[in-house]
């Protein structure tokens, strides 16, 4: 549920967010209300999909699962994200299973915003991958068990990704239901 901003004075404002102010309280939302999405892709040999993606806050290109924000057309929140890694990495989603990951608040202390992760397991292997070299800056695939474990020892520090490894194994490992 969208924090109510109505008392709060507006400091930023672009078409993709606004900064708000209270005394001295600031957060960070999304003009629209909507949320974004983020999808780990797992194909049928237990690889990953990654994105090479530029980003400027930390001045690195990292490797992250594929995310963003919602557009307009978007249904929910999954729809967000299963479009944003056709898009990004230019990967058929169309066979796949779709898992429910659950709501990661990137960082609730000043972001008014949540992204919804998933799992789109593929029925086979990686078929043709063709990234829109726009929006990233190339891929990699690697073995769910290598990614756990750079996820496990900080070469991959990015929320969305480590989160999404972490609940996919969970219920792989049948820790937890979907």
């Amino acid at each position: 549920m969208a924090h109510d901003f109505s008392t709060h004075n507006i400091a930023f404002r672009t078409p993709w967010i606004s900064i708000y102010e209270k005394d001295t309280w600031y957060a960070l939302a999304s003009p629209s209300g909507k949320h974004g999405g983020a999808t780990l892709v797992l194909d049928s040999l237990r690889r990953v999909l990654l994105v090479e993606i530029y980003r400027h806050p930390i001045d690195q290109t990292v490797l992250e699962i594929p995310r963003g924000a919602a557009d307009p057309d978007d249904e929910n929140s999954i729809a967000t994200g299963l479009r944003e890694a056709q898009e990004e990495a230019g990967i058929d989603l169309s066979g796949a299973r779709v898992i429910d990951l659950g709501i990661l608040h990137p960082d609730d202390g000043i972001l008014a915003y949540e992204n919804r992760l998933c799992a789109a397991l593929l029925p086979t292997a990686f078929g043709e991958i063709a990234p829109d070299m726009t929006e990233v800056c190339g891929y990699s695939i690697l073995p769910f068990a290598e990614l756990r474990h750079q996820a496990l020892t900080g070469k991959i520090n990015e929320a969305h990704t480590i989160a999404a490894v972490f609940r996919l194994d969970a219920i792989l490992r049948g820790e937890i239901t979907p």
